[in-house]
């Protein structure tokens, strides 16, 4: 059985880089072998009202403003990964979603590298992040965000979301799930991701679960990621495996992962058979394919390994089975 983290971030909201050495330590011990990496999209300003420099995004009052130089570091800190024998599948992230030519910075950015696996994490509504934003507030079925889904059908790979199912001061409310729908079905052909099932820090539903097992077991091309709170604050200790156990979801006690093989336009062009010689299909893993991907399931896991800033600056540790 291989375990695959599915959330790290590798820079923190200064877009200060993880040490890496720690984090591929943090990530071993964890028994982990491979991951999904990004960076942050956001930076946090130190204003000159503020006389203490932040660590975090929520120390002080400033604002957050959108950050292209993330994606940067990331293919930074690959050579780092591939030396210490650590697969990963980096994702860009360093655009403003609500930019109408985001897509044209995502076209620019993906040409650069064929490493990149996907798109994400893309930062929609995120409790008290939202509110020190600078700009629009970013939402899953804003315009700008067509040319972003649209985009990753293209190019057969998935984006991974982060979208709150409600505000901080309505928590069971769900007044953001109808935006988040809207964009997963005008957009069947994207495998999207939803980060943490959308929850927050200070978003943490009564009924999330419930929601969660109906918006998997009605759109096929959505997938559930549980890093972060959600384990810890919304779902009973010991309860995940049999809720979502439930006949309607894809098999017993999984969740679809969403993240590995990138096909390039001569795979879609020309289909082959598995295993064809001349024709191996490879994962953004770097091995063979088959990883995160396409008709595979699995039991993902919580787990608060990786704590590489006392503020969660870095993402915890979020852990895929797969067979």
């Amino acid at each position: 059985m291989t375990w695959t983290d599915t959330h790290v971030h590798l820079v923190d909201f200064l877009q200060r880089p993880a040490p890496l050495d720690d984090l591929i330590d943090a990530l071993r011990q964890g028994g982990a072998d491979r991951a999904v990496v990004f960076g942050l999209p956001l930076k946090k300003k130190w204003s000159t009202a503020e006389p203490m420099k932040p660590d975090y995004y929520l120390d002080d009052n400033a604002p957050c403003h959108y950050h292209s130089l993330t994606d940067v570091l990331v293919l930074d800190a690959l050579a780092g990964f591939d030396d210490a024998g650590m697969p990963v599948a980096p994702l860009i992230c360093g655009f403003d979603p609500t930019d109408r030519l985001a897509v044209d910075h995502l076209d620019a950015v993906w040409s650069r590298s064929d490493r990149w696996a996907g798109v994400g994490e893309v930062l929609l509504r995120h409790d008290d992040l939202t509110n020190l934003t600078l700009g629009e507030t970013p939402v899953a079925d804003h315009a700008a965000m067509d040319g972003i889904f649209d985009f990753c059908a293209q190019h057969d790979v998935p984006i991974s979301i982060h979208h709150d199912s409600s505000s901080a001061g309505r928590s069971s409310a769900h007044e953001y799930v109808q935006p988040f729908e809207n964009a997963i079905s005008r957009h069947r052909q994207t495998a999207i991701v939803w980060c943490h099932a959308g929850v927050s820090r200070r978003v943490r539903p009564d009924d999330q679960l419930d929601l969660v097992e109906k918006l998997v077991g009605d759109n096929p091309n959505l997938t559930v990621e549980l890093s972060w709170v959600l384990l810890d604050s919304i779902i009973p200790k010991g309860t995940l495996r049999g809720r979502l156990a439930r006949p309607h979801l894809p098999s017993s006690g999984t969740v679809r992962p969403g993240f590995g093989h990138r096909r390039g336009p001569r795979d879609r062009a020309r289909p082959q058979r598995a295993g064809s010689a001349g024709t191996r299909r490879t994962s953004r893993f770097g091995g063979p394919a088959g990883g995160c991907r396409q008709r595979h399931r699995a039991l993902v896991l919580i787990s608060h390994l990786l704590q590489m800033h006392p503020n969660e600056s870095y993402a915890h540790v979020s852990t895929c089975a797969y067979d």
